[in-house]
């Protein structure tokens, strides 16, 4: 059993540092902010949690039907296509703010830092949410790839839950790692130039999956 844990423990650390959308979201929105950075992944992980328990009472296995995929396909994808969309709007308009002056960009980024900080924290954390419990693979992923790792003769329901909180901690332990790292990366991800193109990337990226998610649909 214990070797069954650990090897589980090595495909989840794979699993989870693989890059995705979870990965370019979170490093997206810490190069605004690291508090909204540190919020995406407790949201990410918060949506790994729900896998979980879904999992665990076999609610899982309703989300492999043709019908729901496809609506977990239609829906993840739209959300995508709309962070995406919204992720190029603020590189544009960070852009524009960049070619005005220092005294200019002093007065304009102060004042809504300071009034809506909360609600970028909040909107940070339900997007991460959304993009980890839309995910129309994690399902499938939960049902084919943890049921391997179940020794005979185990608690089917109580192993699941055990395999899962591995997946959480891997989660936990990562993506906040993320979101400091690249806000701590500092001045070199912080300058106007680089900050707008990793930012437009990661927005191409985000929408590139939302699009291919959609184009799923008729494939």
């Amino acid at each position: 059993m214990q070797n069954s844990l650990l090897s589980f423990l090595g495909v989840a650390a794979l699993l989870v540092m693989a890059p995705g959308v979870d990965f370019a979201l979170v490093l997206k929105n810490s190069l605004v902010a690291r508090r909204q950075g540190v919020a995406t992944a407790l949201g990410v992980v918060n949506g790994m949690l729900l896998h979980t328990l879904l999992a665990v009472v076999g609610l899982t296995a309703i989300l492999t039907y043709d019908l729901a995929v496809l609506l977990l396909y239609a829906v993840s994808g739209g959300f995508l296509v709309y962070l995406g969309i919204r992720g190029l709007v603020s590189v544009i308009r960070t852009f524009r703010q960049s070619r005005e002056s220092v005294a200019q960009e002093g007065v304009t980024s102060e004042e809504p830092n300071t009034l809506g900080t909360g609600r970028r924290t909040a909107a940070a954390f339900r997007s991460g949410f959304l993009v980890n419990a839309l995910n129309p693979k994690a399902p499938v992923l939960f049902l084919s790839i943890m049921p391997q790792f179940i020794p005979s003769g185990a608690s089917h329901v109580s192993y699941t839950l055990l395999l899962g909180i591995v997946v959480i901690a891997c989660g936990l332990l990562w993506f906040p790692m993320v979101a400091v790292t690249a806000h701590r990366l500092g001045p070199l991800l912080t300058r106007p130039k680089v900050r707008v193109a990793v930012e437009g990337a990661t927005a191409l990226v985000i929408l590139s999956l939302g699009i291919l998610q959609w184009a799923a649909l008729f494939s």
